[in-house]
């Protein structure tokens, strides 16, 4: 999750929109309102200009628990002053990587990361 406050104006995801999920959110993560301050400043959205180092985003596009919609906007929020971020969606892919030629694709991209940036 990227947007704290996102999670409460999402209209799909595991969390639902029924008045028992949203009771439930108020208490487990944040008052929406109450806490409005706290969940500005330490949503990743909020601090993406303080993020400097290189960065890989993958997202499964079919993702229930956390909605891409989080990846898209804090890769739009990083674009202006971190030039080494990647971003990737996967169609089919949920939570977790399922298909074969996404796990390939993803580890060799954290390989290629993680060989340019380890002991930097």
């Amino acid at each position: 999750m990227t947007d704290i406050d996102l999670l409460f104006s999402i209209g799909w995801g595991d969390v639902g929109n029924s008045p028992e999920s949203r009771l439930g959110m108020s208490v487990l993560i944040a008052d929406r309102e109450g806490d409005k301050v706290q969940v500005r400043e330490t949503s990743a959205i909020t601090q993406a200009t303080r993020l400097k180092a290189p960065l890989l985003m993958a997202y499964g596009a079919s993702d229930v628990r956390v909605p891409y919609e989080h990846g898209r906007k804090l890769n739009e929020a990083l674009k202006s002053h971190n030039k080494d971020v990647e971003y990737i969606e996967y169609a089919g892919e949920g939570h977790g990587w399922q298909l074969l030629k996404t796990n390939l694709d993803f580890w060799t991209r954290a390989e290629r990361l993680l060989g340019r940036t380890i002991g930097k």
